[in-house]
This record gives C-alpha cells, structure tokens and sequence, in this order.
C-alpha cells in the first residue's frame, strides 16, 4: 500500500499529459483564434500555477524551486510560440509576471496563522531572507524589460484584459489553496473551488461585455460566458485534482487518515 500514492501521482500525470496532448492538437488544427485557445491557456496557467504551489509549499530548496518554476515558465512560452503563434519575448514576460504573482501570493498565505495550524507548524512571523529579496527584485526587473515596447504595453486594451485574467487566475489559485486550509471535507474544498470558478467567469465576461476592459475586447456576454467560465473551472478542476491526489500542499490533517506504522494492511 505505500506505493499507492506513487501510482496515483504518475497516473494524474498520464491523464495531464493525454489531456494537453489533445488540447494542442485541437490548437493546430483548429487555429490560435478558436477555442481551443481557452482550453490550453487554462492548462497551461493551472499547470504552472501547480509548479508554483509545489515549490513555495512543498520544496526544501530555493535553488530546486526557482529551477522548477523556470522550467514551467520556459515549457509554456514555447508551446504558445509554437502553437499560438505568440511573440517569444512578449510571452515569456506574461508568464514570468504570472509566476511571481502566484509565488507572492503563495508565501503570503504560507506565512498566515491559519496554514501554520493545519501544516502543524509553529509561526515565527514574516521572515524572509537576503537571496528571497534578491530574486524578487530580479523577476520584477526581468518582467519590465521583456514586456517593455511590445504591443502589450502598448495597448491600454490589452494590459487591461490579461491584467483581469491575472487577477482571476491568481484569485482561483487562492481559494483552491484557502479551501484546503479552512475545510477538512474534500466535496466543500470541490465546491468552494468550482463556485469560485464560476463566479470569476461570469465577472471576467461581464467586465469584458461592459467596455470596462478596453472597446476592442467587447464582446457580446452570451457569447464569452461559456469560453470565459470553462476556461476558469478547467483551472479549477486541474488544482483540485492535483492538490487532492498528490502532496504538493503538505498538510497535516492528512496524516489522521493514513494507516497506523504497524498495520498490517499498509
């Protein structure tokens, strides 16, 4: 029985695997302006931000979590330049930016009384070190100067809209993470993370719908809500699974479920 949690974890990452690989053939097929589009971003940034989560939580070296999330980043910006026919630079600026966004939020929360209880921890307040400031000042520089002149920056239109669909994909990340440490019940954590998805999807449609996110994104809302909130619950779902299955969230309430050393049946 203890190798049943490694067999789950190489069995998701099969099932991950076989899904992106659909997904981008849907993309080469059917073009970067056509829905597919929604369903690779929505794995792509559910699988970095699952890198993320893996390396402010669950790994005991910086330099193997800054490698981890490099290579996350890199693997991303390559399938959309491949794929997507999106400009090196400027896609790799985004999900630089996306990362570090993850990753702050991330250690905030892991400094918060509410995680030190159900990690079994003892707070010892917000403490961070020299190389930690060091690398935050490097990604913010390396984010400036990659999307410095490109069209992003250029066009308020366009700043506006990944800005919100940052924010939403942050936020998701957030709940999925606060669900496991207020809520014990697997189906609530399901739950919180899906009504979460939905309620962003409606928000990100209706503000796009709206002109609040620049004239050239208006779209009409009957026509984005299902894109727009597909594309938050596959996230959704995609972090559920992960953090549900595999110990990339380390917490110690998931120790009263395992069978005792001496059991016979583990």
């Amino acid at each position: 029985m203890k190798q049943q949690p490694q067999i789950i974890l190489w069995l998701l990452v099969a099932a991950t695997a076989a899904v992106d690989a659909v997904a981008i053939a849907w993309l080469v097929e059917a073009g970067p302006l056509s829905r597919a589009a929604y369903l690779i971003d929505a794995l792509m940034t559910g699988q970095l931000a699952l890198v993320c989560i893996w390396a402010v939580f669950a790994a005991r070296r910086m330099l193997a979590s800054l490698a981890a999330i490099g290579l996350a980043i890199s693997v991303c910006t390559a399938l959309d330049v491949w794929a997507a026919w999106m400009a090196a630079r400027e896609t790799f600026g985004i999900y630089v930016g996306l990362a570090a966004a993850y990753v702050a939020i991330l250690w905030i929360i892991k400094q918060t009384p509410g995680w030190q209880r159900v990690a079994n921890r003892t707070h010892s307040g917000w403490q961070f070190s020299i190389g930690q400031v060091l690398v935050v000042m490097t990604v913010v520089a390396l984010t400036l100067v990659l999307l410095r002149d490109t069209t992003i920056a250029a066009r308020e239109e366009e700043w506006k809209f990944l800005a919100a669909l940052s924010i939403s994909d942050v936020l998701i990340v957030v709940v999925a993470v606060l669900a496991n440490v207020h809520f014990s019940e697997w189906w609530v954590r399901l739950t919180a993370s899906c009504a979460a998805a939905i309620a962003l999807g409606i928000s990100l449609t209706y503000a796009q719908a709206a002109g609040w996110l620049g004239e050239t994104m208006v779209a009409p809302f009957n026509q984005e809500i299902v894109p727009n909130t597909a594309y938050m619950l596959v996230i959704a779902l995609l972090l559920v699974a992960w953090i549900e299955l595999t110990p990339i969230l380390p917490l110690a309430r998931r120790a009263e479920f395992a069978p005792p050393a001496g059991d016979a049946t583990a």
